[in-house]
């Protein structure tokens, strides 16, 4: 698990590999145990634009409930929370924009209740990318893909590209 997965943290190696890379603030958990020090009660990530909607929710604002999942006073990364992350890089790469473009600063309410950003115009975005972005960002985030289905994406849209069927 990263917890902030951003444009920042990804990088292209020269065969081709995305690379996760800064790992200095992050944690290694396994799921089912109990990590309170990793909660967010305080601040919120930076990166919010590639942060999921349960780890940007203020503690002090008990009107916004993303979902009945999360408690209200914790915020736990976790890998669907991670998940959520990687749909808005997929986002971003298929569009050429960064998700949630039109904010500046400030996290955009819409997120806060489980909105996402609309489809952008591109060619490079096909039905099925999309499909499978707004599965990354569901608001309840047991309904996200598994990291294993994401890993079937990511080979099958490699694959589509490397033999020249890309859309």
């Amino acid at each position: 698990m990263k917890w902030c997965i951003w444009q920042n943290n990804v990088l292209i190696s020269e065969k081709g590999r995305a690379c996760l890379i800064d790992f200095g603030l992050s944690s290694m958990i396994k799921i089912g145990e109990r990590y309170e020090y990793l909660c967010l009660n305080e601040k919120q990530p930076g990166a919010w634009r590639w942060s999921a909607p349960e780890l940007l929710r203020d503690p002090s604002v008990s009107q916004v409930a993303v979902n009945e999942e999360t408690p209200q006073e914790s915020y736990v990364p976790s890998p669907s929370s991670d998940i959520y992350s990687y749909g808005c890089i997929i986002h971003q790469v298929l569009s050429g924009t960064i998700p949630w473009q039109s904010y500046l600063g400030q996290v955009p309410w819409p997120i806060l209740k489980g909105k996402t950003p609309p489809r952008p115009h591109s060619k490079d975005m096909q039905d099925e990318d999309w499909i499978f972005i707004l599965q990354c960002w569901l608001s309840l985030p047991s309904l996200r893909p598994f990291a294993s289905q994401a890993l079937k994406f990511a080979r099958s849209r490699r694959d589509l590209v490397s033999t020249g069927n890309a859309y």
